[in-house]
């Protein structure tokens, strides 16, 4: 029997599913990994929005994440929510001696506008320390610091984190929207697809880094993943025609 790359996912706790560790476990697991988990911050929210959030103890954090790797061959890192510059210090110090690919969701607000990280220099450590960072369009315009076109945006943070950025087009204008990878050598590379009509949005950056991450466990090259985790996010928006909450609802995700 095959057994599957385990994946540790390291973010949030969303209590509707449809983002943070729920739905990285359930999109590692459709991709055909297994998922373990480490829990940095619960959330009061639901499909309308983020109410209130509180941080987990990171002494906590920093023994699960340990107990976890001596237990578990970890075939890559998915990071998502911290909240503050100590957390993203003390995750960079548990993964000092990883050598597997981790894949970062540089989470900086909630699409109801709540903030959701702390910005530092253990933050932008961590962000260097990355196989890849998967900012969206506002988020990339945050960790640079000004407004570019999306292309040279994505080249600009791969040069100044000195790591790979999948710079996701989702808040573009336009039924085409683009995704830019971009990596330190200057190579850009780019996939284009139309914009899906459907409510169910919810957590579009969990299940995408969550999609690469497992690829990339799965031995798939960066941009073999990086187009693997775009063409299953697209099918899964096509078919997620479910009518559940009263705002963005989740993603249906299939194997």
């Amino acid at each position: 029997m095959h057994t599957p790359p385990v994946i540790l996912t390291i973010a949030g706790f969303d209590p509707s599913a449809g983002a943070g560790v729920l739905a990285d476990l359930k999109t590692i697991h459709a991709c055909g990994g297994y998922a373990c988990a480490v829990i940095t911050a619960q959330t009061v929210q639901n499909t309308c929005g983020v109410k209130d959030l509180w941080l987990e103890p990171i002494e906590g954090v920093i023994a699960q994440i340990r107990t976890l790797r001596q237990d578990f061959s970890l075939a890559a890192v998915k990071i998502g929510m911290l909240g503050t510059d100590a957390m993203a210090q003390a995750i960079l110090e548990c993964l000092n001696d990883f050598q597997g690919p981790v894949v970062i969701d540089p989470v900086l607000k909630s699409s109801s506008g709540q903030t959701l990280m702390e910005k530092g220099r253990a933050f932008n450590a961590l962000l260097q320390r990355a196989t890849l960072i998967t900012p969206n369009l506002l988020e990339g315009e945050k960790l640079l610091g000004h407004p570019l076109p999306a292309d040279q945006l994505a080249t600009a943070l791969s040069q100044r984190f000195h790591t790979a950025v999948l710079l996701k087009g989702g808040h573009g204008q336009g039924e085409t929207l683009t995704d830019y990878l971009a990596t330190p050598d200057n190579t850009l590379r780019h996939w284009s697809h139309p914009r899906v009509s459907t409510r169910n949005t919810h957590g579009t950056g969990c299940v995408l880094s969550s999609a690469i991450a497992t690829a990339l466990a799965q031995g798939k090259t960066l941009p073999q993943a990086c187009e693997q985790g775009i063409t299953r996010l697209q099918q899964w928006l096509r078919r997620s025609l479910w009518q559940l909450g009263h705002g963005a609802g989740p993603i249906h995700l299939t194997r």
